[in-house]
Order: C-alpha cells, then structure tokens, then sequence
C-alpha cells in the first residue's frame, strides 16, 4: 500500500542520511531505524494475505491522475473541494474512492508529498523554515511545523541538524 511504501521510504531515506559516521549517535540512529524497518516490514508481512483478500484492486486511472495532480502542484493551495472540482466528482465520492483505492486519505497523501519535498528542502538547503515551509505549500510555519512533527516524530529545526547531507 502507499502508506507503507512511503514509510518505508522515509526510513531509507533516513538511513541513509545518517552516513556511515561511527559516532554513537549515528550508530544509535541507524539502529533505531533498522529497528523501525523491521517493525514496518514485520506488520506488513502479518497483514498481507488479509489486504490480497479484501483490497484487491485494479489501479484506478483517476487516483493516478489525482496523486499526478498532486505531486506537479502540492506547492499551491489545494483543498478536497479545489481536486472535486478539478476532476468533477463530489468531494465525499473522491474522498471514499481515494480512500479505498490508496489506504490513506487525500490529505494524509497532500502533507506526505509536501513533508517528502520539505525533508528534502532541509537536508540540502539552508533556508529558513518560514522560506521552507511556503516553498512546500503551506499557509504558515506553524502550522507546517506541526504537520513535520506529526508525520516525522521532529520539529523542522531537529530534523535538519540529525538528517542534513550538506552540513
């Protein structure tokens, strides 16, 4: 499912962020996620012949043209009603249908496109957080900082100084 590919790529893309560094707290970091990996791969593993029975779905050329939709303009104001609209269905049909089709929700997809760009913007760039969190979509910093610290356990700041390649 999305969910799980998704988390299973910000682990790996944490993974790798952390270098082969053997100070303790690189050690330390990359076993915990190691760890989280296992734990994510494991529930996957259990609950797999369950999501063949019940989810086998064909991909559905709408949601493949909604996540597209998305990922060209998560940079700009998108709501339920503005992708309803854009794609002509009502907003309850596209919110089931994205649901039931991806295993999360339209929402959940929009922040984790706009987190991935975000982690991507504080790992390679110095720009303050305000700068970062407009370039990825959303309407004020704090309301971006609780979103980053929703979908990454860290605030923007503490997730740059643990995850930044360019130092």
């Amino acid at each position: 499912p999305m969910r799980t590919r998704a988390q299973a790529e910000d682990i790996l893309a944490r993974l790798l962020a952390c270098g082969e560094s053997d100070a303790p707290t690189a050690v330390a970091m990359r076993r915990v996620l190691l760890c989280e990996l296992l734990l994510l791969l494991s529930e996957y593993q259990q609950n797999q012949p369950k999501a063949e029975q019940g989810n086998a779905r064909i991909t559905n050329k709408t949601i493949d043209a909604i996540s597209g939709y998305i990922s060209t303009h998560y940079r700009e104001k998108l709501t339920l009603d503005d992708l309803a609209e854009r794609f002509h269905m009502s907003r309850y049909y596209l919110s089931r249908l994205f649901k039931q089709t991806t295993n999360i929700s339209l929402m959940e997809y929009l922040n984790g496109v706009r987190l991935r760009a975000a982690k991507e913007l504080l790992e390679n760039t110095a720009a303050p957080i305000a700068d970062v969190a407009a370039e990825v979509g959303y309407a004020t910093p704090g309301h971006f900082t609780r979103m980053f610290r929703i979908g990454t356990g860290l605030a923007p700041q503490e997730y740059r100084k643990l995850f930044r390649v360019n130092p």
